[in-house]
């Protein structure tokens, strides 16, 4: 699930490290933190969008078709102010590999 906050950012978490595509470009301008410790979520967050996937394996996903349906942030700290990723199971413990790609100035 993809959400988006109104108001306050999220905090705690590790700080992740963004890699260009492109080795000889720069990477995506944003602050990134992971779940290896824990993370307080943001202000209202309003979902975006739910990706479903097999518990027992598989491999699914979503992509934005062209970049008008993609999740947008606006510039200088305007709503939505961050966006967050969490996922929801039916099990104590599931592995899953989550991968985002971030645009600017599309």
């Amino acid at each position: 699930m993809v959400q988006d906050a109104a108001g306050t950012n999220a905090t705690g978490g590790n700080a992740q490290t963004p890699r260009p595509r492109n080795i000889r470009t720069t990477a995506a301008q944003l602050l990134a933190s992971n779940d290896g410790s824990a993370i307080t979520a943001g202000g209202t967050l309003t979902t975006r969008v739910y990706v479903g996937f097999a518990q027992t394996g598989g491999q699914n996903g979503w992509v934005a078709v062209e970049p008008a349906a993609a999740i947008q942030l606006m510039s200088s700290r305007q709503n939505p102010t961050d966006v967050e990723a969490a996922s929801q199971t039916t099990t104590a413990s599931q592995n899953i590999n989550v991968q985002m790609e971030f645009c600017e100035g599309t």
